[in-house]
């Protein structure tokens, strides 16, 4: 049974083929993974999958995406994602091939110039891939190629070249034309706003069973409150009271699944001031009550309740 390590903070430590080398090409099957899920996680590689057989659905952000077979995603660097299977409810046969953009970043000049615009925080999300579209189909090829160059023959050299091959379709065919050139920094970006928000979102994890406001978050970072609100939309696409709410209805469900405690016990555990309100919170976000998630099976497994919502891309 596979397993991807992930820490507090959602980052995975990714396990690269050797100490040395920023290579992790694999092939593998959903079935792999236990419950056939691949836990919600995010890295600073950029990460391109092809499903060879079946389908799966790929959860980055607070969107879904259906990859299908002989059809690739490729997910952009440090966005939360998250796999499962799809409504076929059949295994999936895939390569994963995770271009580090440091293997690309081997000038100055390349870094700004073609890495960090493509995966900036403006930069899309996901890029979707077919067969239908010629640079798509192209890009596809060339992710059996890596396998094929890594797996069979051991040839890093052409590994390395298809790398490049592939970051520049992404960037001249994938990207579009306006964010090709990086914008320049906000103020909030030289002043350590990525070190403010870790400390916030920390704050969330180690706290959110508290009674905690939108100050208490603010603090941790050392900011007002209006800064911490528009940081959290715009690196997190949620305010951070959203945020908070989400992480409180993450941790509820792994109570009501993995232990007997009373619903008024978990709303407490969790942060919510009363049992009516955790409920009316709960229904909202996951589409039916807590007892009824405890109680149903199928309900646990997300069949039939609304389309996941954030809180499902937040670390353990």
């Amino acid at each position: 049974m596979q397993k991807i390590l992930v820490e507090k903070d959602g980052h995975e430590s990714v396990k690269y083929d050797s100490p040395d080398s920023l290579t992790y090409i694999r092939k593998s099957k959903l079935s792999d993974y236990e419950e056939c899920k691949i836990v919600p996680h995010r890295h600073e590689d950029l990460e391109i999958v092809m499903a060879l057989s079946g389908e799966m659905l790929y959860t980055v952000g607070n969107k879904q995406y259906l990859l299908r077979e002989k059809c690739a995603i490729a997910v952009n660097s440090m966005r939360w994602h998250s796999v499962e299977k799809s409504a076929a409810d059949t295994d999936c046969e895939f390569i994963v091939v995770l271009i580090n953009p440091g293997v690309i970043c081997t000038t100055k000049q390349l870094e700004n110039n073609y890495v960090l615009p493509l995966v900036s925080e403006n930069a899309p999300d996901v890029f979707m891939l077919d067969n239908e579209t010629e640079w798509q189909k192209d890009l596809i090829s060339k992710l059996w190629e890596i396998y094929e160059a890594y797996a069979v023959h051991e040839n890093m050299l052409q590994v390395t070249m298809l790398y490049f091959s592939i970051w520049q379709l992404l960037f001249f065919r994938g990207l579009p034309h306006k964010l090709r050139v990086l914008p320049p920094e906000p103020p909030t970006h030289k002043n350590g706003v990525r070190k403010a928000m870790k400390e916030m979102v920390m704050f969330i994890y180690d706290h959110y069973h508290e009674q905690i406001k939108l100050s208490d978050i603010a603090a941790a970072g050392n900011m007002c409150k209006s800064n911490c609100s528009e940081i959290f939309t715009r690196m997190l696409h949620d305010p951070p009271m959203k945020f908070l709410t989400n992480y409180r209805i993450y941790k509820s469900l792994k109570l009501l699944s993995e232990t007997d405690e009373s619903i008024l016990n978990i709303a407490y555990k969790t942060g919510f001031s009363t049992s009516s309100y955790f409920t009316e919170v709960f229904k909202k976000y996951i589409g039916c009550t807590p007892t009824e998630y405890r109680k149903n099976p199928r309900v646990r497994r997300g069949d039939t309740c609304a389309n996941p919502k954030s809180f499902a891309l937040l670390p353990n």
